[in-house]
């Protein structure tokens, strides 16, 4: 069939020019009837005796496609997965973001608040000093009202009572003054209340075996609170008992000094122990304590630099790398420090004595090394005294304990933390005979680390 298809085509392109016009026409048109017919005839049989290609090739199409068009959605569906993972990534990144900042703001609004409640806490404080130092002023008008009362007491003329009867209304009016502004009275009952260092000033001592040591027996001049604060310390006389070993009483009346040195603006000495104390809150720059800590040690110790933290005033190498402490326009080696508290200690007990005082047992914590030993025994020299010994401040107390207890054996624990170290010793006393079992510490803790911590 195929054959003939193709004879018939190749007639209709060789036509006889001989023949009729018509007949030639007709042959023609009867020649592309047959033609189109075989076309027909052709794709039928094809079909009819390949059915198998057919629907093979009809199948082999529609898979095709829907493979590609799985291929593609495939590719489409991993490409929006990547996007969406990329989009939530952006979104998880600034969440995050967010909720730092969120964290960094309530942080930041937490310090603000923490500085503003201790600005009020030191203004607050500043203003109590203040008004305490001006009320403390006033303390004599009623020492003298009360001194022109008993002073009058005696008189019988009735124009002086009826005065003293006046007198009286206006320190009682001056009293309620007082008390309306936090003003207190100490209260003191004597031969029952013992001595306190801080609410008394021991103005006099008197050997008395009836009352307990410490008892006050009499009252000199009144102290007074502002708002529960001392203001001014009762000075009063003690009773004590006949001793070998006692404790000298200062020139504030107290069996303690803190070890604490006030400067002037041009590095002068001013004020050593409480009075240097209470300027710590307006001047605390000009005002040097705890030097214990830098005693015998290098400028980049650790100790040293912990210590630079929380210190107020300022702490600068040496030209030999100690740590020193400068103050105002001058600098002062830590054994200068320590000398002029030394030299205050000196005046004090020469002042109890009555007599010069040049030789010396100065006690140092039990972990002090070999340098800062030897920075002590510097200290002594400058401050113009021998210092016979160095021995650790557990081991003093240990001996003042065991004075009294010479005839049996005893075994104690010294328990010592101070405003800068801390130590701890076990010792045994026996007839007279103190040993040393252990001792331990720390020559960096102190109270000064737990006031840190509850400011931090």
């Amino acid at each position: 069939m195929k054959n003939e298809i193709e004879d018939a085509i190749r007639g209709l392109k060789g036509n006889n020019p001989t023949e009729n016009p018509r007949s030639s026409t007709d042959n023609k048109e009867l020649k592309i009837f047959l033609l189109i017919g075989g076309i027909i005839i052709f794709i039928a049989e094809d079909k009819i005796n390949n059915p198998k290609k057919t629907s093979e090739n009809l199948k082999n199409s529609t898979p095709q496609k829907e493979k590609t068009r799985k291929a593609n959605e495939k590719e489409n569906n991993q490409k929006v997965a990547e996007q969406k993972s990329v989009e939530n990534e952006e979104i998880a990144k600034l969440k995050k973001e967010i909720e730092t900042l969120k964290e960094n703001n309530l942080r930041l609004l937490a310090d603000l608040d923490n500085q503003k409640k201790i600005h009020i806490k030191e203004l607050g404080k500043m203003i109590r000093y203040s008004s305490g130092r001006l009320l403390e002023q006033f303390l004599t008008v009623p020492d003298n009202f009360e001194r022109a009362i008993q002073a009058s007491q005696n008189y019988q003329d009735p124009k002086i009572k009826n005065f003293l009867t006046g007198f009286q209304m206006i320190f009682t009016e001056f009293q309620n003054t007082l008390k309306n502004q936090g003003v207190e009275e100490i209260k003191i009952n004597l031969q029952k209340d013992v001595y306190n260092e801080k609410l008394h000033h021991a103005l006099e001592v008197e050997e008395n075996n009836d009352y307990p040591e410490g008892t006050i027996l009499q009252v000199f001049r009144k102290g007074y609170l502002y708002h529960q604060e001392v203001l001014r310390p009762a000075e009063v006389k003690i009773s004590k008992k006949g001793e070998t070993c006692k404790v000298v009483i200062n020139d504030k009346g107290g069996n303690t000094t803190p070890s604490v040195v006030l400067f002037n603006k041009e590095g002068k000495v001013v004020a050593v122990g409480k009075d240097a104390k209470k300027e710590a809150i307006l001047k605390p720059e000009l005002v040097v304590f705890e030097v214990k800590r830098l005693m015998g040690r290098k400028f980049d110790s650790p100790e040293v630099q912990e210590f630079r933290k929380i210190a107020p005033f300022q702490i600068i190498r040496a030209a030999n790398g100690d740590a020193w402490v400068k103050v105002g326009e001058k600098e002062y080696s830590p054994q200068q420090i320590s000398a002029f508290i030394l030299q205050k200690m000196k005046q004090i007990t020469e002042d109890y004595l009555g007599k010069k005082v040049k030789q010396v047992v100065i006690t140092v914590p039990a972990y002090f090394n070999d340098a800062q030993r030897q920075a002590t025994k510097d200290a002594g020299q400058i401050a113009g005294l021998e210092v016979m010994r160095i021995i650790n401040e557990p081991t003093a107390a240990s001996l003042a304990y065991g004075i009294d207890k010479k005839k049996k054996l005893h075994t104690i624990a010294v328990f010592d933390l101070g405003g800068g170290t801390f130590d701890i010793s076990i010792v045994e006393i026996n007839e007279g005979v103190f040993e040393v079992k252990a001792t331990a510490g720390d020559t960096y803790l102190g109270g000064a680390n737990f006031d840190q911590k509850i400011i931090d």
